[in-house]
């Protein structure tokens, strides 16, 4: 759906751009305060709206950001989620400062959504998020955490995308240190060292270097 707002904006077509935007909110963003990635998007959905997952992937967010600035630029800002700077600016803040919250799945996008019943595509423990596989990553989502034994969920703790460290970007807000050479993007990072939050225009400055 980010990708999907940078081609609109790209190719001038405010109407797609604003009903790919409103969809997102609607459906993905996730609001229930259970879920510990509250804040953040899933990044699997199914085109009902339903959640195959409940965890976000991070290269969505600094597309959704990054297409928010394009459009504050490109249109002007409107109001509610159509202010893109504003939107564009709590997206990034985000990123940077989600506090690190806690919780046992399986989880839900909204409060009055039914419980997400994805179960994470995992045959044996040892296929986890550093595998670096597809398996890997849906099994280290937000959604259904796994035990080491396998099946018994267990907590999750989710908290910045933003290694600080290291200056990258992680590849699931988590606490391991894994990342993906895809998910870095420094040309955006020069965008908003310049049009993000005046807070963290350093060290967004640094993040390009």
């Amino acid at each position: 759906m980010s990708y999907g707002m940078m081609i609109a904006v790209e190719l001038n077509k405010k109407r797609e751009f604003d009903a790919i935007w409103n969809w997102a909110n609607t459906y993905m963003l996730i609001t229930d305060p259970k879920n510990p990635s509250v804040g953040y998007f899933a990044w699997s959905m199914g085109t009902d709206g339903s959640a195959r997952s409940t965890g976000a992937a991070p290269d969505g967010e600094q597309y959704f950001t990054m297409a928010l600035y394009f459009a504050a630029h490109r249109w002007g800002n409107g109001k509610g989620i159509y202010n893109y700077q504003a939107e564009a600016d709590k997206i990034l803040r985000g990123m940077r400062h989600h506090p690190v919250l806690t919780g046992t799945g399986p989880f839900r996008i909204h409060p009055t959504t039914r419980v997400c019943e994805f179960v994470p595509d995992v045959a044996e423990p040892e296929q986890s998020q550093d595998a670096g596989r597809a398996s890997g990553e849906r099994a280290n989502d937000a959604n259904l955490p796994l035990s080491p034994g396998g099946g018994t969920p267990r907590p999750s703790s989710v908290g910045p995308m933003v290694d600080e460290d290291h200056f990258m970007i992680k590849f699931v807000p988590t606490f391991r240190r894994l990342n993906r050479s895809s998910y870095h993007l420094p040309a955006f990072y020069e965008l908003w060292a310049r049009w993000g939050p005046v807070e963290d225009r350093a060290f967004w400055t640094k993040r390009r270097m």
